[in-house]
């Protein structure tokens, strides 16, 4: 009987390397990965409280970085290969910026007038 062979897996960098977090967004293992042997690639998370994965479709469940880890097991011709892994980025949203209130020209001309009244008085006094 041969024995198994050995094999690997080829795993590029994600693209995009980073997206913004949206709470159950999903998007999909691009590019995929592939195994020498010629077998599936079977996809996973290593952080599931990050992001979880079902086949080649990921779902975004915390901002933080997800890493996405790519098995095969091997058969009765391939031995297991060693996991591959990337990650994706899945950056926070910017704080929204709350505009400071304003007083209306209305409110300025009367606080200026106050004002004036009172630099009056007490030049006066």
């Amino acid at each position: 009987m041969k024995a198994a062979s050995a094999q690997t897996i080829s795993f590029p960098a994600q693209n995009p390397a980073s997206l913004p977090f949206v709470a159950g967004g999903t998007f999909p293992i691009n590019p995929l990965a592939t195994a020498s042997s010629g077998l599936p690639v079977h996809y996973g998370s290593a952080a599931p409280d990050i992001c979880s994965v079902s086949g080649s479709t990921v779902t975004m469940v915390a901002a933080d970085t997800c890493t996405l880890v790519a098995s095969q097991a091997g058969n009765a011709n391939w031995l297991p290969a060693p996991h591959v892994s990337q990650s994706v980025v899945l950056a926070a949203a910017a704080a929204p910026v709350t505009p400071v209130p304003t007083l209306s020209q209305w409110m300025l001309l009367a606080l200026s007038g106050l004002l004036g009244l009172l630099a009056w008085r007490r030049r006066a006094a």
